[in-house]
């Protein structure tokens, strides 16, 4: 998280998972997720997200909104 704000009212938010790090603890439903049924990590190794917007909506709670992309889109 990035902000110049005390209120994070100006805050960027942005990460990116790998999607071959997937562990449900059962192989067989990693493998089919992994798949290009799911997320085709083969072909889409990565998931991102960018926040476009973040605003307060209690003393220590907030909202984000974004644009997560998956499978490139």
């Amino acid at each position: 998280i990035e902000a110049d704000n005390d209120d994070f009212s100006d805050a960027k938010v942005s990460f990116s998972a790998d999607i071959n790090s997937i562990f449900t603890g059962n192989e067989q439903r990693d493998g089919h997720l992994k798949s290009p049924d799911f997320f085709d990590a083969a072909n889409h190794p990565k998931l991102t997200f960018e926040s476009t917007a973040f605003r307060k909506t209690g003393s220590d709670t907030y909202e984000v909104t974004g644009n997560l992309t998956i499978r490139g889109n």
